[in-house]
């Protein structure tokens, strides 16, 4: 094959005008196949597990938010083992009162 003669008709088919016709019941033949194609089954934990992942982002911003708008927790002069101790001798002057 003549790579010159090959070169030309390249050339002539990418400057001639497109052909805009469409072939006869094209439309036809291409619905035939898609109403072929299998159904898509409608699952609803599909979409709901889809919201909940479109909500992730929105509830991770919400508690960076909460987590940076929080003040820090008061400082007591009490310390941790006062307060533990306080709340389990509480708990057991409930419990005597209610037997």
């Amino acid at each position: 094959m003549d790579l010159d003669k090959l070169t030309e008709k390249l050339l002539k088919a990418a400057k001639s005008p497109a052909d805009e016709a469409v072939p006869y019941a094209f439309e036809k033949r291409i619905m035939a196949h898609l109403s072929d194609l299998p159904k898509p089954v409608l699952d609803p934990l599909l979409f709901w597990a889809r919201a909940l992942w479109n909500a992730v982002p929105v509830c991770l911003a919400l508690c960076l938010g909460a987590f940076l708008l929080s003040e820090p927790g008061h400082s007591s002069s009490t310390s941790l083992d006062v307060e533990l101790k306080n709340t389990v001798m509480y708990s057991s002057e409930v419990f005597a009162q209610v037997w």
